[in-house]
């Protein structure tokens, strides 16, 4: 419903809409948009006070690795495979494919949004492909990603996308996310997100009570 362009699109559409850098065409990448976003933040106590149902910050973590063009770097994200080890560690998770319920992640162009699954440590480097035509990550799947259409729909908005990103999975925990409510059952969720090279990389967990 927040989507910037509203189009009724099928895959044969995406697919065949003018190549912006092969393979990836014009319907695989996002607009670029104009907003700002601001996140409230408070200690447990005051929080308390002020909302019936709020969401806690308990791993967070980024990471700083530079883009190499040498094989080992040659379709990884290192940056958000660190920072996510980092953030599951302090918030205690680990079998986050288990654990959490809803993830938005940065998906500025579709391929971005597979390598992030990998790095995440969802599925197997290589796998994101196979659980993508399973299902695994749709609204109603097994570990739904991006309820809120990402990047890609609702645009993007540099440093601001992110906290749009927090805001939509804190309301998937607090189950008012309206028509793109997934289900929630472990009470967890994960937002993720780059640069625009995927030098630096942030990983956050959020948790309900």
């Amino acid at each position: 419903p927040e989507a910037q362009l509203k189009l009724d699109l099928t895959v044969e559409d995406v697919l065949n809409s003018r190549i912006i850098a092969w393979p990836t065409t014009m319907y695989e990448c996002c607009l670029y948009s104009d907003c700002a976003a601001a996140l409230v933040l408070a200690s447990e106590e005051r929080a308390r006070g002020i909302c019936d149902n709020p969401v806690w910050i308990t791993g967070t973590a980024v990471s700083t690795a530079g883009q190499r063009f040498v094989p080992e770097t040659l379709g990884r994200l290192r940056g958000v495979y660190t920072a996510a080890r980092k953030a599951y560690g302090m918030a205690g998770i680990k079998e986050p494919a288990k654990e959490l319920d809803v993830l938005e992640v940065y998906d500025l162009i579709s391929g971005v949004e597979l390598l992030a699954y990998e790095e995440l440590g969802l599925c197997a480097p290589g796998q994101a492909g196979w659980l993508v035509d399973e299902g695994v990550f749709e609204k109603d799947g097994r570990l739904p990603v991006n309820p809120s259409g990402g990047r890609v729909a609702c645009g993007h908005v540099a440093a601001v996308s992110s906290i749009y990103s927090m805001a939509q999975v804190v309301r998937q925990l607090q189950e008012r996310a309206g028509s793109t409510q997934v289900a929630i059952r472990h009470g967890k969720g994960l937002v993720e997100a780059i640069d625009g090279f995927g030098s630096f990389s942030g990983v956050v967990i959020l948790e309900r009570s």
